[in-house]
């Protein structure tokens, strides 16, 4: 009896069917990556756009109970017949002639207001990235000015700090950003005791971090002030009129800029041009330009009483 072989054929996937199926797969995987990724993004920025302007309501209430709450105070001294602004807290304490004492400085680093209830000090966004020693050296910056600027002293303004004490006993020096002290005597626009204008760290050192609040508060964003200026709408015109016109200008105007640390304009790899508006991420020199925001703030603040 002959045997017949009968041939079985086997069901499957030839090679070609299984590439194809494979770069399917991955194709849509990538896909819903991108499409992941994307909303991440939008995410991340949406709670930093969030954060930014809950912070600039913050500082804007802070800033106007403070001062409704103080005397008024001196911001100009008169140098020339002209109302000068003080770079320095050796400037502000002994501003020449016949001006008395101011109570605000600010240069390219930073600077300090001091109320008379709340004293504010603050590091721009420029100084507290020169910190960094990896954009800057190692080491960090104890000191910065604007690149390009021709007014400041050489090696640039002092750059704040406060010492942080960890649990093991050890201490660091960390930039501020924007933090305040109750200070009802103005000390930290004055000099301590002892100190003279050559030799005072009062200009940079500050102390134990805990005397401090953040102005900021606490978020993910590092938040940072760019700039700080404010001003009376009578301004001094001769040294002899200084004081009064201080006594009677009872509200200042303030203007001042708030972002994230990824925005600042006035250092390397700057994210922001200068009228305070975010690059777009393309032109970003690191993947950071979609979490950029920053938000310029303008407001009125008036004192609750005339001072002396």
């Amino acid at each position: 009896m002959s045997r017949m072989r009968k041939s079985q054929r086997r069901e499957g996937f030839t090679l070609i069917e299984l590439v194809l199926s494979i770069g399917f797969i991955g194709s849509l995987l990538i896909l819903i990556s991108l499409i992941i990724i994307q909303v991440m993004g939008l995410y991340n920025k949406g709670l930093t756009l969030k954060e930014v302007n809950e912070v600039s309501r913050i500082v804007v209430r802070d800033m106007q109970q403070s001062v409704s709450s103080a005397d008024a105070f001196r911001l100009q001294f008169v140098e020339d017949d002209q109302p000068v602004y003080a770079k320095t807290l050796q400037q502000a304490v002994s501003p020449g002639g016949n001006n008395s004492e101011v109570d605000y400085y600010s240069n390219d680093a930073g600077g300090r207001l001091c109320t008379g209830v709340y004293s504010y000090i603050w590091n721009t966004g420029g100084a507290i990235r020169a910190t960094r020693s990896t954009v800057f050296g190692a080491g960090g910056a104890t000191r910065y000015s604007t690149p390009g600027s021709t007014s400041a002293p050489s090696g640039g303004y002092p750059i704040q700090f406060v010492t942080r004490t960890a649990t093991d006993g050890s201490a660091e020096q960390i930039p501020v950003r924007f933090i305040k002290k109750r200070d009802p005597a103005k000390e930290m626009c004055r000099l301590p005791a002892g100190d003279t204008a050559t030799s005072t760290t009062h200009d940079s050192a500050l102390g134990d971090e805990a005397d401090y609040a953040s102005v900021f508060g606490s978020g993910n964003n590092e938040l940072v002030l760019y700039n700080f200026s404010i001003e009376t709408p009578l301004k001094p015109t001769s040294e002899q009129r200084t004081d009064d016109i201080t006594a009677i200008s009872t509200f200042y105007y303030i203007k001042l800029t708030v972002g994230t640390q990824n925005g600042d304009e006035n250092t390397q790899n700057g994210l922001i041009s200068s009228n305070q508006v975010c690059k777009p991420p393309a032109q970003a020199t690191q993947n950071e330009g979609e979490y950029c925001a920053v938000n310029k703030i303008e407001f009125v603040a008036r004192t609750g009483r005339i001072g002396n």
